[in-house]
């Protein structure tokens, strides 16, 4: 749960029926539906290394209300006091947040960039726990 753009972006044909000012929009019903995947499969790896990102059309398990939900949660959590980030600071790569607030810069994603501004939150059922045990999680 990035803010930040050019991250991959859920929609159906009826919401985005041509990929704003020439992102890539790709048809991943395939993929979804058991369908013959290869030209999705060859259009996402192209997207991928060209552009970094893509706009996934075609996403009917995920309708608006579902796709809102995530929003809504996302806004909450960015809007947490900066105590509660710090808890869950990525602290070597072991917490799940990081942002200038918390002093936890994003990795660059150019090297003479710029420093990141960005604030994420990671999620990873296997990699990222704060807890000594379930009674304690966050």
């Amino acid at each position: 749960m990035r803010r930040a753009h050019g991250l991959a972006r859920l929609c159906t044909r009826a919401s985005f029926p041509q990929p704003p000012c020439g992102h890539p929009l790709i048809d991943v019903a395939p993929l979804l539906n058991g369908g013959d995947a290869t030209a999705t499969v060859r259009d996402l790896r192209s997207a991928l290394l060209t552009r970094g990102y893509f706009y996934a059309a075609n996403v009917s398990i995920m309708d608006d209300i579902y796709l809102r939900s995530i929003y809504a949660y996302s806004r909450k959590v960015h809007a947490l006091p900066t105590a509660v980030k710090q808890r869950c600071a990525q602290r070597g790569g072991t917490g799940a947040y990081s942002g200038p607030d918390v002093g936890q810069l994003e990795l660059q994603y150019e090297a003479t960039g710029s420093p990141a501004t960005v604030c994420g939150w990671d999620h990873s059922r296997t990699r990222f726990t704060l807890a000594d045990s379930e009674s304690e999680a966050i």
